[in-house]
């Protein structure tokens, strides 16, 4: 008897997606506030978050969607708890830097060297 694997497509969004990026966002958005003092010199308005892992984190981990969600969110609420404004730009861009790692994972893993 065969059994049938049934591989999650990487467009699939569930309750358990929902509920990682909701914890990724929140966990992003409360260390990038934690560490939003420490800021370029040389650089207005742009700080060092070394917070900016868990979005790629969770891309990889739990797919590309829960990545952007992850960082785009997690910027909206670590600015918010900051005191800096809502700029849709950064908040995209850190979105992206959680969803590239999702989708680079698979196509990584699949390259065989010949």
């Amino acid at each position: 008897m065969r059994r049938s694997i049934v591989k999650k497509k990487w467009y699939a969004f569930g309750t358990r997606e929902v509920v990682f990026a909701a914890l990724g966002a929140a966990l992003y958005g409360v260390l990038s506030f934690a560490t939003n003092m420490i800021a370029l010199p040389a650089a207005g308005n742009v700080a060092l978050r070394p917070a900016v892992c868990i979005p790629m984190f969770f891309g990889v981990v739990f797919g590309p969607w829960v990545g952007f969600i992850s960082g785009f969110l997690g910027n909206i609420i670590g600015d918010a708890l900051s005191g800096w404004g809502f700029w849709i730009w950064w908040d995209i861009g850190n979105g992206l830097m959680g969803m590239i790692p999702g989708f680079a994972l698979p196509l990584i893993t699949s390259f065989r060297a010949t």
